[in-house]
This record gives C-alpha cells, structure tokens and sequence, in this order.
C-alpha cells in the first residue's frame, strides 16, 4: 500500500509469501533462486548490510524473508514490519485506520489463536488485550511487544548473515 512504500517499508502482502502449516518443496527451490545477498551488497558500497538496510531493498528483504522462512520466524519479520505501519499511521494523523490496523495485529500476531502469533512475554500480551477489549490502540501500544520481536530478528539478521546462504 501507499503507506508502507512512503516510509521505505514493504507490507508481508507485497512480499507474496503466506505462512504454510505443512512443508513445501517449492520453498527451497524458490530461495535459491534469490540472488545471493552478498553479490548485492557489493552493489552497496562494497559492505554487508545492516540490520536497517534489509528494508529499505526490496532484493535484501526478499532474501532476508526466505532466511525467516526457512528458520521459522517470519512471523517475527511481518509483526515487526506492520507494527511500523502501524505507528505510521499515527505520525500521519490517521487515528482511524490506525484503530483498525491495531485490532489486525493484534488478530493475527498477538492474539493465542492468531495465524501467525509472535512470542511475546504474557504481561505483555495481556496489555494489548485491554487496548483491544477498550478499543484504544495508543501509538505506543505495541512497543514493547516491538522491543522483543526486533531482539529476535536482529538474532535472525546476524544468523543470516555468518550463514552459508548469505
């Protein structure tokens, strides 16, 4: 969405990748398809990339979310990245539809019987479920629940980078 590509960040949706319960062959076939993240950074003033940089090209995001796939931690990635769409939308005054983006998140990344929930400490789930129960999902509501999610991917991020597919 236009939201999302404004500040630099792209959407799960964009990424055409759905969380799949059972294996899938394909999925290797189509990660080793991607072109080798450090043959890209290369491309960037001859350094691996950071943390940051996997999101601002689409070629290091797309290589970054096969790595979570096959780890299984994506869920962390799409949390991580519709959060900051999330938070977004309050710095653009879109209070509204900020309400309806926090009752998504927290349907499908916080929520027990979410497609793809995020371990996330229980005092914390349990602060985002009054926000929902009162329908009030403050700017910083996900914060914390962010701070653990983002420790994670940095964990992943570095995994990623001493691994042989990197």
């Amino acid at each position: 969405d236009t939201l999302s590509k404004s500040i630099g960040i792209l959407s799960f949706e964009d990424l055409d990748f759905k969380r799949k319960r059972k294996y899938d062959k394909t999925h290797h076939t189509r990660s080793k398809t991607l072109q080798s993240p450090r043959r890209l950074s290369k491309e960037v003033k001859g350094l691996p990339p950071t943390f940051e940089d996997i999101f601002k090209q689409d070629s290091y995001l797309k290589a970054f979310t096969a790595y979570c796939k096959k780890t299984h931690s994506e869920e962390n990635l799409y949390f991580w990245m519709e959060v900051q769409k999330f938070k977004a939308s309050w710095k653009d005054s879109e209070h509204q539809q900020a309400q309806i983006m926090g009752q998504k998140i927290f349907e499908t990344f916080v929520s027990d019987t979410g497609d793809q929930c995020v371990s996330i400490a229980p005092e914390i789930k349990e602060k985002i479920g009054r926000a929902r129960k009162e329908s009030n999902f403050l700017a910083n509501v996900f914060e914390e629940a962010e701070g653990e999610t983002e420790l994670a991917l940095k964990f992943t991020f570095s995994q990623w980078k001493n691994s042989s597919v990197f």
